[in-house]
């Protein structure tokens, strides 16, 4: 588990990654504020899916370390 802004949830960690994806109920539940910015993701494999936006800096704790993403 980790905390997202001091909620606890389930997630998976890619300490590699250059962005993070956050589902969009998850965003709404957590009343989490998005920056409309239109445009597209290219994933791993290589397909593109459509960004909705951006959030404020979120704080990530997993155990001791926390970082501000």
């Amino acid at each position: 588990p980790i905390l997202i802004n001091d909620h606890r949830l389930l997630a998976q960690i890619d300490t590699g990654a250059s962005s993070s994806c956050l589902d969009l109920q998850l965003i709404t539940d957590l009343n989490i504020p998005i920056n409309r910015q239109p445009g597209h993701i290219t994933l791993a494999n290589r397909s593109t899916i459509q960004r909705i936006g951006t959030t404020p800096p979120l704080l990530v704790t997993s155990g001791s370390n926390k970082v501000h993403h």
